[in-house]
């Protein structure tokens, strides 16, 4: 482990063993002991190789380091459910262009559309009162009225004379 001198003398703790001349000197530090100095069990002329292990157990440390390792790892892609796939390759086979180069996209619908039930009598009364609020509150009507012309400018919907 490389530690810069600027934490170095942080880590010191009190507590030295000098092991005599000429040996390594060991010094208590926050993240254990550390062996230092010179080795000269060997004469000068004889090349040594010298190996120093520590192994600290404490497991904040352990904690913490793999919390660092979940948040730098790289999430997996889920699976992808039978619906999203369903849908990704209903949009790839029926999204198409026009000639001004908008996007044309037909929406997928489930199987299960019979389950929606008879919505047209609540649909009716909805829109009978949204006439009603309309006459009695001009600040609405108007508003309203601006939203709609915006929308059909903007070619977000056009008008249908035929009746459906």
């Amino acid at each position: 482990m490389l530690i810069g001198i600027e934490v170095f003398y942080e880590l010191l703790c009190i507590g030295q063993v000098k092991l005599g001349i000429d040996m390594p000197l060991l010094q208590k530090t926050v993240l254990g002991w550390v062996v230092s100095g010179p080795l000269s069990l060997y004469p000068s002329n004889n090349r040594c190789t010298s190996i120093c292990n520590l192994s600290v157990n404490n497991d904040n440390i352990q904690r913490q380091l793999a919390s660092f390792w979940e948040i730098e790892e790289i999430p997996t892609e889920r699976p992808k459910s039978v619906e999203e796939n369903s849908c990704e390759t209903h949009f790839v086979n029926t999204t198409r262009r026009d000639t001004d180069g908008r996007f044309i996209v037909s929406i997928p619908f489930k199987d299960s559309v019979s389950k929606l039930g008879d919505s047209k009598f609540i649909s009716e009364k909805r829109f009978h009162k949204l006439e009603k609020r309309l006459v009695t509150d001009l600040n609405f009507r108007e508003s309203y009225n601006d939203f709609m012309k915006e929308y059909e400018v903007l070619n977000h919907m056009a008008r249908v004379d035929a009746m459906i």
